[in-house]
């Protein structure tokens, strides 16, 4: 009776013993909670410690919930293991260690955060403007997704060469302003996984106007006639597509000008005129471009009306010779005479080698005789007959 129990004794010292070998032992996984950017395999570890005892065995089983369930499951029973973290959600991870053949101990939990892949996003804005005009916002028309979803901006231009940070344009949407040259732009995003860059809006600037070139004479006129036809001989460029509305304008005295009605389009035929007039043509862009004068101008001067003034004494005694004279202004300064003879005032002949401004009568007998001259003016100006 008193060996069975002492046997009892000992097995009970020695339950005793074990059971406070198995209390004291602290168990956890290596890793921590992270997050990972993209899909990524991880080496999963185990440890055990005691305050007096080395682990001399080890039992492990490892449990994951993955994102598309609600229950976990057993994925490993190795010490050091590794999963593949492939799927975007939270995975959560535990597991149950038996250091020294003890009682399964769970650690903590860990969670695994696989971020969605990161995108920086699109953005959009106007493709082509005036030189010198107002560029629309550029805006981003696709938000940027993955990572953590906090996210930074850092808006870059470029007219040639290098790509350059515009100073405190650190927002989702940027205003360029008035621009005079083609200017690229992206927009730079950036979180805790990754930088990257949106697509390029590229904002082309056309050509600044250029003044048209125009008929580029300067005439004189007869009074009354009409000038030669004007034309642009060389047209206006730039704007979105280099087309252009011509219209042309007249002026009495070079400084002010006003539209010719009706009178649009590359060529113009001006009408008759008395006195001198300037003309110029302006070029409006047909998408709105503005509009230019032509670089040049061109100028008719008009002669002055031709005036005859006819003097003579009358008059005449029997079978004497009388003398008379026309004097002619305007039209030019040159010009040729021819004197005509009348007996009844209506029909008129030619008096033979009276061409000069002076024509001396023959003598008459009693009765009334009717002269006149006409004055050709030598520059192919219209003639015109001085009173009877």
């Amino acid at each position: 009776m008193k060996k069975c129990l002492l046997v009892i004794f000992g097995v009970i010292s020695s339950l005793i013993a074990m059971a406070d070998d198995c209390a004291n032992w602290n168990v956890g996984i290596t890793q921590s909670s992270l997050s990972l950017c993209s899909s990524q395999t991880l080496g999963l570890d185990v440890y055990a410690r005691h305050d007096s005892l080395e682990m001399t065995s080890c039992e492990c089983e490892w449990y994951i919930k993955v994102p598309s369930s609600n229950t976990y499951m057993l994925f490993s029973q190795s010490i050091s293991t590794s999963y593949a973290f492939n799927d975007v959600g939270d995975y959560y991870v535990f597991a149950k260690v038996s250091p020294n053949n003890c009682t399964y101990i769970n650690t903590d939990t860990i969670v695994i955060v696989r971020y969605k892949n990161f995108a920086a996003g699109e953005i959009q804005g106007t493709s082509t403007i005036c030189y010198g005009s107002l560029s629309t916002p550029i805006t981003m028309s696709v938000a940027p997704s993955g990572g953590d979803g906090i996210y930074s901006y850092q808006w870059q231009s470029k007219t040639s060469g290098d790509w350059v940070n515009i100073p405190n344009a650190i927002a989702t949407t940027y205003n360029p302003g008035v621009l005079y040259e083609t200017t690229s732009y992206r927009l730079q995003v950036t979180n805790a996984c990754a930088s990257d860059f949106t697509n390029e809006v590229v904002v082309t600037v056309r050509p600044q106007l250029t003044a048209p070139v125009i008929s580029d004479y300067a005439e004189t006129i007869c009074y009354g006639a009409a000038p030669s036809r004007l034309s642009v001989q060389t047209p206006a460029i730039g704007g979105l597509d280099d087309t252009f509305i011509y219209q042309w304008q007249e002026s009495y005295d070079g400084v002010s000008y006003t539209d010719i009605q009706g009178a649009i389009g590359v060529d113009y035929q001006p009408v008759s005129i008395t006195s001198a007039r300037w003309y110029r043509v302006v070029a409006t862009s047909q998408l709105g471009c503005g509009s230019i004068i032509s670089s040049n101008f061109t100028k008719v001067l008009v002669y002055p009306d031709l005036k005859i003034t006819t003097s003579g004494t009358f008059p005449l005694c029997y079978m004497t010779r009388g003398t008379i004279s026309v004097s002619a202004t305007g039209e030019g300064e040159n010009y040729a005479y021819q004197w005509q003879e009348s007996s009844n005032g209506i029909v008129f002949t030619s008096i033979n080698n009276a061409t000069s401004n002076t024509y001396t009568t023959e003598g008459k007998p009693s009765g009334t005789y009717y002269y006149r001259c006409i004055v050709i003016p030598l520059n192919g100006c219209n003639k015109d007959t001085s009173d009877v």
